[in-house]
C-alpha cells in the first residue's frame, strides 16, 4: 500500500529579495544574535529590501522574479508504524530525490548556477 507521495517543491531567487546587515564574527550585532539564538533557537537578522519611495534601503522585497517550481512526486511506500531507521531511509531518498531536482533545475532559473549548491541540515 502506498502512502501519499512526497512532492519536491524549490523556489529560486527568494535570496535575491533581501540582503541582510553585515554581522562578521565578533561584531555587536554577531553576539546578539548567538545570545538569541541559544535562548530562542533562532538568531534574528535585519532585512534590507527597498522603501516605498526609493530602492535604496527599506523592508520591502527588492523587485525580483521568484520561480517556484515542483518536481516529480516521489511514491512512499505506507508503514503504520515504522522504525527510527525507516524513517531515515526515506527522509535520505527524499533528500537525494530533492537534491537531483534541484541540480536539475537550477541551470534554468539560476545566474551563477555552477556556484550555486542546496544545503541542506
Amino acid at each position: 500500500m502506498l502512502a501519499t507521495p512526497l512532492v519536491p517543491v524549490v523556489s529560486f531567487g527568494e535570496t535575491d529579495l533581501y540582503d541582510q546587515v553585515s554581522n562578521p564574527e565578533g561584531s555587536w550585532l554577531r553576539w546578539v544574535q548567538d545570545h538569541f539564538r541559544k535562548v530562542f533557537g533562532i538568531a534574528p537578522i535585519i532585512p534590507l529590501g527597498r522603501g516605498f519611495f526609493q530602492y535604496s534601503f527599506g523592508f520591502i522585497p527588492r523587485r525580483c522574479p521568484v520561480f517556484t517550481v515542483v518536481g516529480r512526486p516521489m511514491e512512499v511506500e505506507k508503514i503504520p508504524d515504522p522504525s527510527r531507521q525507516q524513517v531515515d531511509e526515506v527522509h535520505q531518498r527524499f533528500t537525494d530525490h530533492l537534491l537531483a531536482f534541484f541540480e536539475a533545475e537550477k541551470h534554468k532559473y539560476v545566474k551563477e548556477s555552477d556556484k550555486t549548491v542546496l544545503e541542506i541540515e
